[in-house]
């Protein structure tokens, strides 16, 4: 009996240890989790520690002398160039992508004799964005300024805590969010997805984490009436860029689920809706991308595996095309 169990015991070893090994080989699923050593408090607020490296979603990652993405220590800015700043959250800064393959990075290699400066940061939302905005004037020789919006920018900073300490639940009966509430597999769940494809593959298929967090996005949006710190932000970046003479410009990203077969319709356009609205009456200029996103062959492809908003490099690509023309 006991050399049974124990055989038994050695080839489900043996199975994880080979699924996991195949899984990440193949690229069937990605996983997730920064260092925590990465990221320092700033002011009011957050920011990536300065001139420092480490992983990001498994992937290897360096920062400059402001806390801005660069593609390895030894890169430096040219003197005295014309510089396009990027405004943007985790979809900007390029999760789980190496940096020459973020629409940053391919256009920091396409326009050589244009600087651009990555200011993204993980997990940033207007209220971060607005506590931050000063940061450009640090900066000389901006032509261009692009803040690349994900939905989820315009949660409140409250809404945002409570989403992060599993305190809002999409649906009271949802066994994966009353999982979650249990400290144990909070735990778990952070751990594994920082560590392991298998347990990242297996959730993703099971759970559909994208579909889970746009209908929380969606609700968001189709509950809330006013826009007054979105619109407020919106304000201060075309004062600033009409003071310093710089061109301005709003990039908008679909969420993934948003892309699939019959869901670019209705509804699920809303918070696009809300936000194109409001660009127009401030009289911005903006990219709304979600139908390139949409009537792409196979818009699954365009991110991070089992992700809800990240861009995998493929997707990464499709903004570089579209934007080369434009800087």
């Amino acid at each position: 009996m006991k050399r049974i169990i124990l055989i038994n015991l050695s080839l489900i070893i043996f199975l994880i240890i080979f699924s996991e090994l195949f899984i990440g080989f193949f690229k069937l699923s990605g996983i997730m989790g920064i260092d925590s050593n990465l990221l320092i408090e700033r002011g009011n607020t957050y920011g990536f520690k300065k001139n420092s490296e480490g992983k990001v979603y498994g992937k290897l990652i360096y920062t400059d002398n402001n806390g801005f993405r660069i593609p390895n220590k030894e890169f430096n800015y040219q003197k005295n160039k014309p510089s396009i700043f990027f405004i943007g959250d985790s979809t900007t800064f390029g999760n789980g992508v190496k940096e020459e393959r973020t629409f940053v990075g391919r256009l920091r290699i396409k326009k050589n004799n244009l600087n651009f400066y990555n200011s993204a940061v993980i997990g940033y939302q207007i209220f971060h964005h607005s506590k931050n905005i000063d940061i450009i004037n640090k900066f000389s020789n901006i032509i261009k300024i692009f803040y690349v919006f994900t939905l989820n920018d315009v949660f409140e900073i409250e809404q945002v805590e409570n989403r992060v300490q599993n305190k809002i639940e999409i649906s009271q009966n949802n066994l994966v969010n009353k999982l979650k509430s249990i400290k144990f597999f909070q735990s778990m769940n952070v751990y594994l997805r920082n560590k392991s494809y298998l347990y990242m593959f297996i959730k993703g298929i099971f759970s559909d984490p994208s579909s889970r967090y746009f209908e929380y996005v969606k609700n968001y949006y189709m509950e809330k009436k006013i826009y007054k710190d979105e619109s407020d932000y919106f304000l201060k970046l075309k004062k600033l860029s009409e003071t310093k003479n710089i061109e301005l410009k709003v990039l908008i990203i679909p969420y993934e689920y948003q892309t699939r077969e019959n869901q670019c319709v209705g509804k699920n356009l809303e918070p696009q809706l809300k936000i194109t609205n409001m660009l127009k009456s401030l009289k911005i200029n903006y990219i709304d991308y979600t139908s390139l996103f949409c009537n792409n062959k196979n818009p699954k492809k365009l991110f991070y595996k089992f992700d809800p908003m990240h861009l995998s490099a493929e997707g990464h690509n499709l903004i570089f095309s579209d934007l080369e023309n434009k800087i």
